[in-house]
């Protein structure tokens, strides 16, 4: 027995963790979603993060996203089976992302090698006697 009860959730709140639920994404992404059905084009990030941060402060849903989860269970209530094509599609990641992904990568790797082969030469540059101080000699 819990000593405080939770007030339950507004009609609203409960229809947007729903979809929320049925879509397998983040409530942010349920926003992002939203904002391209109902608007058409990708939200500002000034304008998509304070509505958000109405909703997770205030309770606020706003309508259009209000609208887009009650789309998403009328959806997924029609549907027979459980996969249902309601959210768009991502967009593919294009050729330029993904080359400064793998310069970064590669990169951090020539990184990883530069200091492990200098931590092994080091003793023999340094000539701090025939001593090594590093965690494989002690």
């Amino acid at each position: 027995m819990f000593l405080f009860q939770d007030k339950p959730l507004s009609p609203d709140l409960q229809t947007l963790l729903d979809a929320v639920a049925l879509l397998d994404i983040s409530e942010f992404r349920l926003f992002e979603l939203a904002y391209r059905a109902w608007y058409g084009n990708d939200a500002g990030s000034r304008q998509l993060e304070q509505d958000f941060a109405d909703y997770m402060f205030c309770d606020e849903v706003p309508i259009w996203v209000r609208h887009y989860a009650r789309g998403v269970v009328k959806q997924a209530a029609l549907s027979q089976s459980g996969k249902f094509p309601y959210p768009p599609k991502d967009r593919p990641a294009d050729s330029a992302s993904i080359r400064r992904g793998l310069r970064v990568l590669l990169g951090l790797i020539f990184i990883l090698v530069f200091l492990i082969v200098v931590s092994s030469l080091s003793p023999e540059w340094l000539q701090f006697g025939n001593e090594c101080y590093f965690p494989p000699c002690y």
